[in-house]
């Protein structure tokens, strides 16, 4: 919408960089846009939209110099399109380019992390709206979201599989898609997909009444770091209250949840250390150590990690309290949640 204004060619003016002519037609359901630019940096700003970053994926991972580009028809573009965060990314490069102090953090760092909060936000305004969205998901319970299938097909192969151009699922030309996940499940996965949440490094929060469901049908969907960050909150959640170990563990037992069931196996220990001290142990692990006597998984567990963490022999399993604070720093560093939280 913002490109209509900018057509007109390229008339040029001293006070800023020429303008880009754009030019739209509605052909059928279909806008057919023309660019007055090179297909090559086009392709940049349409980079740039979608990532939030004019790098590649593979240039970014590489640390590989930034292939040649047209700076000035860049800017025409960024003013054509009103792309503030653009242009900023662009003038912070140049600035970089033209400094000789690297010791504070470059100005085009700076600008790229505004311009991925500023990306964030868009996704998370797309998300909350039906703004031309062509799917609608209808939950378990009823409730109906809106989406988009082009996003959700991108970030979800299973999704893919079943409404992509090739999926020979009926779902793939239906305007209604039936899921079996709740309103709440659904809702999470969905912000996790558009990126709806995301904080510093990317991560997606998810909030902790959800996290358990979330977690079993994170694995279905094929969404790994979905499934990551409920683990986080649930680790999170029992570090701060060993009280929830019971429930928590009985999570890891119905999804694959690796950190989190070490996590558990931790906050045991760690109370259990509490009682050699003089702590009276609480009945809901008095309970859970008693319904585990019958197959002994989590007894076994709590031998085979205690000694690696330096835990000492307890006169209640042979197990129990950290011998020493840094001990218990390690299991964590997969979710984020240091240990900082687990010392009671």
């Amino acid at each position: 919408g913002g490109g209509g204004g900018g057509g007109g060619g390229r008339g040029g003016g001293a006070d800023g960089p020429a303008p880009c002519g754009i030019d739209a037609n509605l052909v059928g359901d279909t806008v057919i846009a023309t660019v007055d630019e090179d297909v090559e940096t086009w392709k940049l700003v349409l980079r740039f939209l979608y990532t939030g970053s004019l790098e590649s994926v593979e240039e970014e991972d590489a640390g590989m110099e930034e292939g040649p580009r047209d700076v000035a028809a860049l800017r025409r573009i960024a003013a054509a399109l009103e792309l503030p965060s653009l242009a900023a990314v662009l003038e912070a490069e140049l600035a970089d380019s033209s400094s000789d102090d690297h010791s504070e953090p470059s100005a085009r760092a700076s600008a790229r992390d505004q311009a991925s909060a500023a990306l964030c936000e868009d996704m998370a305004a797309v998300a909350e709206t039906a703004w031309l969205a062509d799917v609608t998901f209808r939950t378990a319970d009823g409730i109906t979201f809106p989406a988009h299938k082009a996003l959700v097909c991108a970030r979800c192969e299973y999704l893919r599989g079943m409404l992509g151009v090739d999926a020979r699922w009926m779902e793939s030309s239906a305007d209604e898609v039936r899921v079996p996940e709740t309103a709440d499940v659904f809702r999470q996965m969905l912000r996790y997909m558009y990126g709806v949440g995301c904080h510093e490094g990317g991560a997606i929060d998810v909030p902790l009444e959800s996290a358990a469901d979330v977690m079993e049908v994170a694995p279905m969907y094929m969404l790994s770091g979905l499934l990551l960050a409920a683990e986080r909150a649930l680790g999170e959640a029992v570090m701060r209250e060993p009280l929830r170990l019971p429930e928590t563990l009985a999570v890891t037992e119905r999804a694959p949840a690796p950190v989190l069931r070490v996590v558990c196996i931790h906050t045991a220990l760690v109370v259990l250390r509490e009682e050699m001290r003089g702590a009276a142990l609480p009945a809901t692990f008095r309970a859970l150590l008693k319904a585990d006597e019958s197959q002994g998984k989590f007894r076994a567990e709590l031998l085979k990690f205690g000694p690696a963490w330096g835990f000492e022999p307890s006169p209640r399993l042979g197990v129990s309290g950290v011998s020493a604070a840094t001990a218990s720093e390690a299991p964590f560093a997969a979710i984020g949640g240091g240990g900082s939280g687990s010392g009671g």
